[in-house]
């Protein structure tokens, strides 16, 4: 439109091309060439662009290279029972198009099955490019039936996972990159490893049930400095990525998941790629925002972020990323009942011979007396352990785990709520059920309320929803499982979530936290229905929304993960497995987070407890002798990944006993040493007074030379070392970095500012980089640096006992000052206290620090150095009953507002 009102505008205006100048008709003249090479079927951006052939060939080109092709002879369609894999094209149409994405252009080629079987055209695929003007840029790969399609399914249908394959297959990927594309898939269950490496797609390329993106790039950076990322998009859990091989060629190809007979029409299964490349920073650093400008432009973080924001745009409901304080148990510290150490109510049995060193169990605040073997006891004594230790804030987040509602004794959930037959018994909670119990803890505890969280799995078949009171119920509906016709347990719809929500509000239930999610995927109905598995989510967030509760995801496959962009109520998904004392493996959870963060949820790691060594009966039992050798790291971790911070509290463990046993498990019992004083100064350093979460902006994610070095050395899960950076941002004053490096063995590590945002310096800028006092939080003056965007700063060897916690920080513009943080936190700048910063130098320059305390805090101090005299001082503050503070450097001035 531009060129033809530009070649318009002198006949208009009688005017001639000669009036014109030299430089306007040269423009003219280059953009009209520019149009004019443009072919009919290329679609190109500035970083991403496609290349669409008219027998429906397509070429995805990246930074000006083709890097993945699909041929129109590999699409594969199942139907009537059998795979026809040679269709014939019966005809294409370009278009123009707009949706919650952006501006499109089109591709549509419809297929049929067979010269042979008629000329019906039973499938449409089609290309769909965005280049809208925020420089969102996607293609999107459809394929969808034109009629209602049946004999779909290309496998058995009684089970989903498992079944790897796609019954149909749009796009069919090869590459035609020259030299070896790695990367880092996206596949898995939100409680295990979740994300792994490749060296080459798609040749060591997983897929399957539980896959839902890959990010790529080359394996050689100097070829080309880009990264691709390939997902599921719409209707992502009846969809199917996965790898085939064709004669000598191996293929990624996404379509239809293997196990519906039926294909309604209309119903797309799609796939999304976009990309981020180094040649053009400045698109890559505005995808980013302000807050997490150490993504390197071209790296996989940098493309992993660019393809979230397009999968947030797409879900069409102004989702924004999960904050930090956005719900309570993200805000302030809480205590979990989740993993196998913490099924244990606390036990009066100090004539025990494994119990002599705990001390006697005695009564604990409110609630009648009682023998201590039940949980209401147990978590009673738990919120006044927490009260005692004087951090107690205006809010105590609790979860309790499936012991509640007995999910192994009932095969699942027969009743989701506080009824007196499922709750009310000895060792539960005998008196007054979780209502009763949260009624006496928030009406005889005034510095604070308890809210809670709760686990939920299956439902039995059994449930007394759909039998035992079928006729209170009635207006609930099931899905039916169309091979018997019978009822599956599967909610359709809110009217299930209304009731269990509406009914948990009496006992402060605020938060759902979904787990073993993966196990409706073998339910028939679920397998054979392509809309129960949508209508059960929907159901669900919906009732969710309306109840002002939130959702957490565990145990849930990726696929599952890509619908949460459409979710307000969605907040938080689970980044690492269970917690076993001394396993490497929890720490290794930044590589999840960062796609969970990437659309929109918050992640959070399992639970630790507060005891030195567990002792089970039995020494065969599976975690005999497991010792917590590392709590630091777990609370570092914990705070970084930026979700939930829970763990065991306090003296509660002093005499706890387990006596939960299974045919796997043999019953232990937990044995206080001396670890409790530790657990409560770390819990000190990462909290404000009042209990709030001193977090970074973002939560830490993987840097970009980690995830390619991984790719390079591993095809199978990731490495157990870990290298994560965390920001916060005071817009105008600067960037801070938090880098969390645990090296498991192998050398040390050198970053620079390119890894960690060289874009928040200038050339005649400086920053600071220093490692964290892992014992006392404050800052190791020896370790003090220069950066530049020349110079890097060396990481020691490290490990889970003693990781390295390395900051840098900027020279605070204007001045010769650097903020290195609060004295003995682990996070020493957060905007949970620190409210501005600011400089004056109309006098010499000065620094003033705007923050707030708590009425529990009496002195809160800062290490400041001073770049020109190379010397850190602590400037201290008398903050006695709380509120508002103004802290001068270097005058050392404090003031209340």
């Amino acid at each position: 439109i531009f060129l033809y009102l530009a070649w318009l505008v002198p006949i208009f205006t009688c005017e001639t091309t000669s009036k014109m100048t030299a430089f306007d008709q040269l423009m003219l003249l280059l953009l009209s060439l520019c149009a004019l090479s443009q072919g009919k079927n290329d679609i190109a951006s500035k970083c991403l662009s496609v290349k669409v052939q008219d027998n429906g060939d397509i070429t995805v080109i990246v930074d000006g290279q083709p890097w993945l092709k699909s041929l129109a002879s590999d699409i594969k369609l199942t139907m009537n029972n059998k795979t026809y894999s040679k269709l014939v094209l019966s005809s294409s149409e370009k278009s123009q198009g707009f949706d919650s994405v952006g501006r499109y252009t089109k591709f549509a080629f419809t297929w049929q099955v067979d010269e042979n079987e008629g000329s019906e055209a039973y499938i449409e695929t089609s290309i769909r490019m965005y280049n809208s003007s925020m420089d969102l840029d996607a293609i999107v790969f459809g394929i969808k039936p034109i009629v209602s399609l049946h004999g779909t399914a290309s496998v058995d249908s009684s089970k989903f996972q498992g079944n790897d394959a796609a019954s149909t297959q749009f796009p069919s990927f090869q590459t035609v990159f020259e030299g070896t594309l790695s990367g880092q898939e996206w596949s898995g269950q939100s409680a295990a490893y979740a994300t792994h490496s490749f060296t080459s797609f798609p040749d060591t390329y997983t897929g399957g049930w539980q896959a839902g993106a890959l990010v790529m790039f080359p394996n050689n950076v100097s070829a080309t400095n880009a990264s691709v990322v390939w997902s599921l998009f719409d209707n992502p859990v009846s969809g199917r990525m996965a790898k085939v091989t064709s004669g000598e060629r191996v293929l990624g190809v996404a379509g239809l998941a293997p196990t519906y007979p039926t294909w309604p029409a209309g119903h797309e299964i799609s796939t999304i790629v976009t990309a981020s490349c180094a040649s053009f920073p400045l698109r890559s650093k505005q995808l980013a925002g302000n807050d997490e400008v150490h993504l390197e432009a071209g790296g996989p973080s940098s493309a992993i972020r660019a393809w979230g924001d397009i999968m947030l745009k797409a879900g069409n409901v102004s989702k924004k990323r999960t904050g930090p304080q956005q719900t309570p148990r993200l805000k302030y510290l809480g205590y979990s009942t989740t993993a196998f150490y913490f099924y244990n109510p606390a036990d009066n049995s100090s004539s025990d011979p494994d119990l002599t060193q705990a001390t006697p169990c005695v009564k604990h605040g409110p609630g009648p007396l009682c023998e201590c073997f039940s949980y209401d006891c147990t978590l009673e004594r738990v919120v006044q352990s927490y009260r005692e230790t004087g951090l107690a804030g205006p809010v105590f987040p609790l979860l309790v785990d499936s012991w509640w509602y007995g999910e192994h004794t009932n095969h699942g959930i027969l009743a989701w709520e506080d009824l007196a037959f499922l709750t009310q018994n000895a060792s539960l909670f005998p008196n007054g059920g979780l209502t009763g119990m949260i009624s006496r803890l928030n009406a005889n505890i005034s510095e604070f309320e308890v809210v809670m969280t709760a686990h939920a799995t299956n439902i039995n078949p059994y449930n007394i929803y759909q039998h035992r009171n079928r006729s209170n119920f009635a207006n609930i509906k099931w899905a039916i499982n169309p091979q018997t016709g019978q009822e599956d347990a599967v909610p359709q719809g809110p009217e299930y979530w209304r009731h269990v929500f509406g009914a948990n509000k009496a006992w402060n239930l605020q938060t759902i936290k979904q787990d073993h999610h993966y196990e409706y995927m073998n339910v028939g109905s679920v397998n054979l229905n392509i809309s129960v598995a949508m209508e059960y989510e929907n159901g669900m967030m919906q009732a969710a929304l309306e109840l002002g509760y939130d959702r957490m995801y565990c145990m849930t496959t990726v696929p599952y993960l890509l619908l949460s962009t459409r979710y307000l109520a969605a907040t938080q998904a689970r980044s690492g497995p269970d917690y076993i004392a001394g396993g490497d493996n929890q720490f290794s959870v930044f590589k999840d987070l960062q796609w969970q963060y990437a659309v929109g949820l918050r992640g959070y790691k399992d639970t630790f407890f507060s005891n030195t060594n567990q002792f089970p009966s039995n020494s065969q039992a599976p975690y005999h002798n497991h010792a917590e050798t590392s709590p630091l790291t777990q609370a570092m971790t914990s705070l970084l990944v930026g979700g939930a911070v829970v763990f065991i509290l306090f003296r509660i463990s002093e005499c706890l006993r387990c006596s939960w046993s299974t045919k796997h498990h043999s019953s232990f019992k937990i044995v206080q040493r001396s670890l409790v004083p530790r657990i409560i100064y770390i819990q000190k350093t990462i909290i404000t007074g009042d209990g709030v979460l001193l977090k970074a902006d973002h939560p830490a994610l993987p840097l970009d030379a980690e995830v390619k070095r991984n790719a390079e050395v591993s095809t199978g899960f990731p490495d157990k070392a870990t290298s994560a950076v965390a920001s916060v941002t005071f817009p105008g004053v600067g960037i801070w970095s938090y880098i969390l490096f645990v090296s498991d063995g192998r050398e040390g590590y050198r970053v620079g500012l390119d890894e960690i945002g060289r874009g928040l310096f200038t050339n005649e800028t400086t920053a600071i980089g220093f490692l964290m006092d892992s014992d006392t939080f404050h800052p190791n003056k020896d370790t003090l640096v220069r950066l530049s965007p020349s110079e890097e700063m060396s990481l020691p060897p490290s490990s889970y006992v003693n990781p390295t916690l390395a900051v840098v920080a900027p020279v605070i513009a204007n001045s010769q000052w650097v903020l290195l943080g609060e004295t003995n936190k682990v996070l020493g700048v957060s905007k949970m206290r620190l409210n501005d910063i600011q400089t004056d130098c109309s006098q010499g320059c000065s620094l003033g620090l705007h923050f707030t305390t708590t009425k529990t805090e009496s002195s809160i101090s800062f290490d400041v150095l001073d770049t020109v005299a190379w010397d850190v001082k602590e400037y201290a503050c008398d903050v006695k009953g709380g509120g508002n503070f103004t802290l001068s450097i270097p005058s050392g001035n404090c003031e209340k507002a």
